[in-house]
């Protein structure tokens, strides 16, 4: 039996469609593009408790896929964002994406037995940055000074002088953000050592 590969990613990921492209052409095996962030609008996502059920994507082409035959996945992209139905009603519209985004992990971690390209846990994990500062650590890599900030939690509220005391150099603080700060900045710690004492 020829093998069959679905390809997850963005309805318009020009890399997808040419890899799709390619691997019909020179190789001749069946392939199908999966559009993550068309999933809400295209529906046909389906999904069963029993085992011998069929587990539906739908593909580009408007077709469904069945995911217990695909021998390979490549889950190259997932969206942040869904295209809703016309008349959709804006106020569920995170509820829909993030419903929508646990029906594709679950469909695609239960059903399908290949070959991933990529697993969705792994990816997900990857894309934290936190976990990749992590990785880099033990890795033995160097990492530039960072932005960091504090639990903020109401502080905008109580005015500039609470925010002022969050950023002493003995606050709770949090990673947020870890790139490179230009020179042209001021980094929490400069600034917390000049505005110290003017907390009241």
């Amino acid at each position: 039996m020829d093998p069959r590969i679905g390809i997850i990613t963005y309805g318009d990921d020009p890399h997808g469609h040419l890899i799709k492209k390619k691997i019909e052409e020179q190789h001749g095996v069946w392939c199908c593009l999966i559009p993550s962030d068309e999933l809400v609008l295209r529906g046909g996502l389906t999904w069963s408790s029993q085992s011998e059920a069929p587990a539906l994507l739908p593909t580009i082409d408007g077709q469904t896929v069945d995911v217990r035959t695909l021998n390979a996945q490549w889950y190259r992209r997932t969206a942040l964002k869904q295209t809703l139905p016309e008349g959709a009603d804006a106020d569920y519209e995170l509820h829909i994406i993030r419903s929508t985004e646990r029906v594709l992990e679950g469909i695609l971690l239960n059903a399908f037995q290949g070959r991933w390209i990529s697993h969705p846990i792994a990816t997900r994990l990857a894309e934290n940055k936190l976990v990749q500062l992590h990785a880099a650590q033990r890795a033995g890599l160097h990492l530039e000074p960072g932005a960091v900030a504090p639990p903020l939690g109401d502080l905008h509220s109580r005015g500039p002088a609470s925010l002022r005391c969050a950023l002493q150099p003995d606050a709770p603080h949090q990673v947020v953000n870890r790139h490179p700060v230009p020179a042209k900045c001021m980094t929490l710690s400069r600034l917390s050592r000049r505005s110290a004492g003017r907390c009241g």
